[in-house]
């Protein structure tokens, strides 16, 4: 019996979890604060997803007292008895199917800006309500052991979400009005069980309930419904209440948010009745309050694992506060069993302490609003960030015969079109970065016209109105004012008239797109403004100006990982600004900002104490003068084989350790992306804790929906060459990151594997570094053979790398970087790793490797070099969804939108 009951126990928390979770994933808003161009059809969506709940419920009632009970009256039989007999009771039915419906209502409508924590922290202090409610209506007496226990509750939840980052009054309102009308629900539901109990009991006569039949109808048995069956009966009135306001709120609002019911919702409908049903079961196997102990303990079992998996922080505060609160309801519950039902003392005084104590659970929470000052009474919009310069209104008009489109009434308003475009080199190379101040992500473009033709207008338009051309023409940062996004594509919105462009970009009046996006079927997800943020690396899109400092860098692969990092976030969403970290003063756009992305390298050199210190003690001073959060990306450790004896006991330097902690002190969650395990081993013997291993931002470079899968592809397409013994038409190797003079014997063997891959093969040699090429052709082993000048590369931007990488057959790579370069173009790439940097990243990243002991063996043949490569597709797949996922996560830590090209990828079929 014990089994059963733990079974049905972890069934109950774990359906209970799963409906929370379904249910704040239907409505994939982003927990910033609501926004009110999406209020009313989010609020249409909620509405259809608490029928949809609500249904399943009576349904699921409904079969089980056809196929499972016998001898029990029907609930449904039962009230069309009543309606008859007894109007009181019937209409308080109605009121409690009523408040149920409203009390689920109220707890979607909170997850739609708040998170799943906060909701059902908030909702804890549910039992305290009905105990008031409780105490007021049935005069049920109190103790001081109660009082505690509720004061403690009131407490807990107020101090756990003093400082949520999703805290908005109306997930908070909302939240609140259910534990109103929820306790309401249970109190009058107590009231009418036992009003039914003193009056329909056996001591009915029959006579009398023939008399509440209509004639020549079906007698029907005496016995009320309880627990589960009236729960259900209730949630089937309850739905049709809720099912007429949705079709009301799709007519007054004119969205349809039916296209939205998708899988999440259904399986959000089921668990929402397994919860409850298993809730009953529970219920029938021990005594009410041992039921109310453990509904406790259900509730911080979600509120922990819905933290868990939507990434959320798990603070001290917030963790104190979650046991202030649960710890008061056990004692709160404790105290309700001593209390001697028998003497109902009720006195005036006890009547305005609980009150007090209610209006003590509104003024407590709303008092944690003043610990940010972007939080309104009303609805709250993502503040945009200040700009370098007063934008360019693009709704000024180029022709006088055309009238801004915020003039135009709603009667006047043409057809509007999607026109498609990029955020990098867009407008035939003359825009270099193209954004959008704001952006509305829907679920497909709906009703609105695809039109690319209209592109060559609108970049003439945003030209027209810069003041900022380069001496080439071009604008490095060009704006329009409103776009969409669906899926991965990014487009302009413009009016249109007969299938010309008519006006400017539209701006202002976002309701009227929003309502052609959900007329025609397509659901608006969230708007986004753009957010202004500094970046210590940003990779400066390629054009002549730009690729000239580029050339005197000197290190090809820098230009790769700040690519990567830069690339990754939204380029519609975000305007970054360079930080120009070593010239010692900030800059007036980075002081702007309100977030800081720090992308780096090797910045943890362990090979000598002081190397890179005052890089480093720069980049500390830099976050501290800036002071925004802050995420650090691809920062790692760089040290030789044999400088680390004990990995588990590898050590930062002082001076690393203290501008770690300035950015930890700027973060909620573990937001700083290391190169891989060795660099996180190290944070934590600093008890560093903020530390993840993921990799090489480049590993988001590419956007294909399967790379791993398309690697597998072209792999086993160029084995097939190299076991027949074909010439491969285009080899690329990138040559070791080190001196000959100090590693003499590795170089020889690289040098000798090389020298024979070029004597068959088509190969191609990528400068990384100025000494590449010195280095080689210096050896002693050139003396025999000479490389033609055009087999040797360097590129001045990651484009033109990537391109030039895309149709080999084979990249061979004693650098991190060139093989990442080979891998985001999809091609048959493997990495040598030539010191415990590379070593963490080929780890982190699951990419093929040939470890160097293998690569430094007597040369054989190419065919049995690749045999010794160590490799698994799938394997990297998988984790480059992670990371990618992960990614997601970090970004969202400074308030930043992931690439859409790389949400497609997450959402793609393995």
């Amino acid at each position: 019996m014990q089994t059963i009951v733990l079974a049905l126990v972890l069934a109950w928390y774990i359906s209970n979890t799963l409906s929370s979770y379904y249910t704040k994933l239907v409505f994939c808003v982003s927990e910033r604060g609501p926004n009110e161009e999406l209020f009313f059809p989010l609020l249409s969506l909620s509405l259809v997803v608490t029928f949809l709940q609500l249904a399943t419920a009576g349904i699921s009632g409904k079969l089980y007292h056809s196929l499972l009970t016998t001898g029990q009256q029907s609930p449904w039989s039962y009230y069309q008895m009543k309606r008859l007999s007894d109007p009181p009771k019937t209409k308080r039915l109605m009121i409690i199917a009523g408040c149920n419906a409203m009390g689920t209502l109220c707890t979607n409508v909170g997850y739609i800006y708040g998170s799943v924590s906060l909701v059902q922290l908030i909702k804890s202090m549910e039992p305290v309500a009905t105990f008031i409610c409780d105490a007021l209506v049935f005069k049920t007496a109190s103790n001081r052991t109660t009082m505690l226990g509720v004061l403690l509750v009131i407490f807990g939840s107020c101090f756990a979400s003093f400082k949520d980052s999703s805290f908005n009054f109306l997930s908070v309102g909302a939240a609140l009005l259910s534990n109103t009308v929820l306790p309401v629900r249970n109190v009058l539901t107590k009231f009418t069980v036992s009003s039914m109990e003193k009056s329909d009991g056996p001591q009915i006569p029959t006579s009398s309930m023939e008399k509440s039949v209509p004639d020549g109808g079906p007698q029907i048995p005496t016995n009320e419904p309880r627990g589960f069956l009236l729960f259900a009966f209730i949630s089937s009135l309850g739905a049709v209440y809720v099912g007429f306001l949705a079709v009301l709120s799709m007519t007054l609002f004119s969205v349809t948010p039916l296209s939205n019911i998708t899988t999440e919702a259904i399986i959000s409908s089921v668990t929402y009745t397994a919860y409850n049903s298993f809730s009953f079961l529970v219920l029938s196997h021990m005594d009410p309050v041992m039921h109310a102990i453990l509904n406790v303990f259900k509730r911080a079992f979600n509120i922990v694992t819905s933290m868990y998996f939507f990434g959320q922080p798990f603070s001290q505060q917030f963790m104190i506060g979650l046991l202030i609160a649960m710890f008061g309801l056990v004692v709160y519950l404790v105290g309700k069993k001593n209390i001697d039902a028998k003497t109902l003392l009720y006195r005036k005084k006890n009547t305005a302490l609980f009150m007090a104590i209610l209006a003590l659970i509104f003024v407590g929470v709303a008092d944690t609003s003043t610990s940010g000052s972007y939080k309104t009474w009303g609805f709250e919009k993502t503040t945009v960030l200040p700009l370098p310069r007063d934008p360019p209104e693009l709704m000024t008009e180029i022709s006088a015969s055309f009238r801004p489109l915020s003039d135009l009434a709603p009667r006047d308003l043409g057809d509007l079109a999607f026109v498609p475009l990029e955020a990098y080199n867009t407008c035939e190379d003359r825009v270099l970065h193209l954004s959008c101040l704001r952006t509305i992500m829907a679920s497909s473009e709906g009703s609105l016209q695809k039109s690319p033709t209209f592109l060559p207008s609108i970049c003439d338009q945003i030209l027209l109105l810069s003041q900022s051309l380069n001496e080439d023409g071009q604008l490095y940062e060009g704006h329009v004012n409103l776009c969409l996004q669906v899926g991965s594509t990014v487009g302009v919105v413009v009016k249109v008239s007969d299938g010309r462009l008519k006006g400017q970009v539209l701006t202002s009046d976002v309701n009227s797109v929003t309502n052609v996006l959900g007329k025609s079927g397509s659901f608006v997800k969230k708007i986004v403004d753009r957010v202004t943020i500094a970046n210590h690396a940003m990779y400066l899109p390629k054009s002549r100006k730009n690729d000239e400092v580029r050339r005197g860098d000197g290190n090809l692969g820098n230009f790769l990982w700040q690519y990567g990092a830069t690339r990754m976030v939204n380029p519609f969403t975000t305007l970054i600004y360079v930080d120009t970290v070593l010239t010692g003063d900030i800059e007036e756009n980075s002081a702007s900002a309100g977030a800081y992305l720090l992308p780096s390298a090797n910045a943890f050199n362990l090979e000598k104490y002081g190397a890179l210190r005052e890089h480093v003690s720069d980049l500390r001073q830099r976050v501290v003068q800036l002071d925004v959060p802050t995420v650090i990306i691809g920062i790692g450790i760089q040290a030789k084989f044999n400088d680390i004896e004990d990995i588990s006991k590898i050590a930062l330097f002082d001076f690393h350790v203290d501008f770690l902690k300035e950015v930890v002190a700027r973060q909620r969650s573990p937001s700083i992306a290391v190169r891989g395990d060795f660099t996180e081993t190290a944070c934590k013997n600093a008890h560093i804790n903020n530390c993840v291993s993921m990799g090489c931002p480049s590993l988001t470079i590419s956007h294909d929906l399967n790379l791993g899968k398309t690697m597998k592809t072209r792999w086993d397409a160029t084995m097939k060459k190299i076991h027949k013994g074909e010439k491969l038409q285009k080899l690329i190797i990138t040559l070791p990151a080190m001196q000959p003079a100090q590693s003499p014997e590795e170089y020889d063997g690289f040098v000798t594997m090389f020298l024979h891959l070029y004597q068959y093969h088509e190969v191609y040699f990528v400068e990384q570094m100025g000494y590449d090429k010195s280095n080689f052709v210096n050896y002693k082993k050139q003396s025999t053979m000479i490389v033609k000048p055009e087999r040797w590369k360097r590129f001045d931007n990651v484009e033109d790398w990537l391109t030039f990488l895309s149709d080999a057959d084979l990249v061979v790579s004693t650098r991190i970087h060139g093989g990442m370069a080979g891998i985001a173009s999809g091609t048959p790439t493997f990495v040598i790793p030539t010191d415990f940097r590379i070593m963490e990243l080929v780890n982190a990243m699951a990419i093929p490797y040939l470890s160097m002991e293998k690569a430094t063996l007597p040369f054989e043949s190419l065919s049995k070099t690749v045999s010794l490569v160590e490799k698994d597709f799938g394997l990297f797949e998988r984790n480059r969804r992670i990371k990618i996922y992960e990614y997601v996560r970090i970004l969202g830590e400074i308030g930043v939108e992931i690439d859409p090209a790389l949400l497609e990828v997450l959402n793609a079929p393995l």
